[in-house]
């Protein structure tokens, strides 16, 4: 590959990495007062990537900037078409933003729909991957107060 071409993609993959993903319009419940200790930092910023699984051809990981704010981690992940295509699965990952702690895992179903039981109150990281699409990263934000009607819904994107 030319160096012009390569210094190209080099810089296409740092911007993404520093813009945030397209969660789709679902009330998320989060505003910019929400949550003192999350105060908008940068999911990569706040928890780390390290310890989450890497798809084998990751190059790009984008970030939600606004947490969700729910009752519980369920939620859909949605394609730039729409619907998540039929029969993949999306490996959905979860960890406290405390230092050290323990990642969680789940797969979601056909339909791009995930849920983790169990989960206490709290501010978690999560990252979804799946090989050949883009990864996401975001926060979650558990809390027996939040609007029950909140719901966890972001896009992933097609490509590495």
């Amino acid at each position: 590959m030319a160096p012009i071409a390569t210094a190209a993609l080099a810089i296409v993959a740092i911007f993404t990495l520093q813009c945030s993903a397209h969660p789709v319009a679902e009330p998320n419940g989060a505003s910019s007062g929400s949550n003192s200790v999350y105060q908008s930092q940068s999911p990569i910023g706040l928890c780390g990537i390290n310890g989450f699984s890497d798809a084998v051809d990751e190059h790009i990981v984008n970030e939600i900037m606004e947490p969700f704010v729910v009752t519980g981690i369920r939620g859909t992940i949605r394609s730039e078409a729409g619907d998540w295509p039929e029969g993949i699965r999306v490996l959905f990952e979860v960890r406290s933003s405390r230092a050290g702690a323990k990642i969680q895992r789940a797969m979601t179903d056909a339909h791009g729909k995930f849920m983790m039981k169990g989960i206490p109150d709290g501010q978690y990281c999560f990252k979804a991957t799946v090989n050949g699409w883009q990864s996401v990263m975001g926060v979650i934000i558990v809390s027996k107060k939040a609007d029950p009607k909140n719901k966890i819904v972001f896009e992933m994107r097609l490509g590495v």
